[in-house]
């Protein structure tokens, strides 16, 4: 059985492929320093990205803009499939 190979770096630079990059990533670390409400929204985010990535969306870091409650919400609901 022959598997895939991995191409480390672009595992690990894939986000700068999106033109809008720093400002998704600053975004998100800014949300990230709200103690459990942002690190849930960066979980359902992150839920989003893999989602966009899986679908092959040509851009995979998903807009801020008004989806923060949405994000919550995977967020919350990947929360309870982990600690349950």
């Amino acid at each position: 059985m022959k598997f895939p190979r991995l191409d480390v770096r672009s595992a690990c630079l894939f986000m700068t492929s999106d033109p809008d990059w720093r400002q998704k990533i600053f975004t998100g670390g800014l949300v990230f320093l709200i103690p459990l409400i942002g690190w849930t929204t960066l979980l359902g985010y992150r839920k989003a990205a893999i989602d966009r990535l899986w679908t092959g969306k040509s851009t995979v870091l998903a807009d801020w803009q008004n989806n923060y409650i949405y994000f919550f919400v995977e967020g919350f609901k990947s929360c309870l499939v982990i600690f349950t």
